[in-house]
């Protein structure tokens, strides 16, 4: 009686949830974890990016200052969150 008591009491939550669920909302879910998604590939791409393009400056055109580099792109990042934060 206990185990069929349970085994009901887990139904019924199951379709209480099922039909509190709007199709509105797994939409806006699915939207989110897409924007997430596509962030983070923007991120690993663009800090490629950089690794490549920095690897290009103190190689071919032997910039001699690799902490100067590394303190330039800093500010710029620091800078360009700034502005975007505002």
């Amino acid at each position: 009686d206990v185990a069929r008591a349970s085994e009901r009491a887990r139904a019924e939550t199951s379709m209480s949830m099922d039909a509190n669920a709007s199709p509105a909302k797994a939409s806006a879910i699915l939207i989110k974890a897409a924007e997430t998604a596509a962030t983070v590939s923007i991120w690993i791409v663009l800090s490629a990016g950089v690794i490549l393009f920095n690897k290009y400056i103190l190689s071919v055109y032997g910039f001699p200052f690799p902490i100067a580099l590394t303190m330039i792109h800093m500010s710029f990042c620091s800078m360009l969150a700034f502005v975007l934060v505002r």
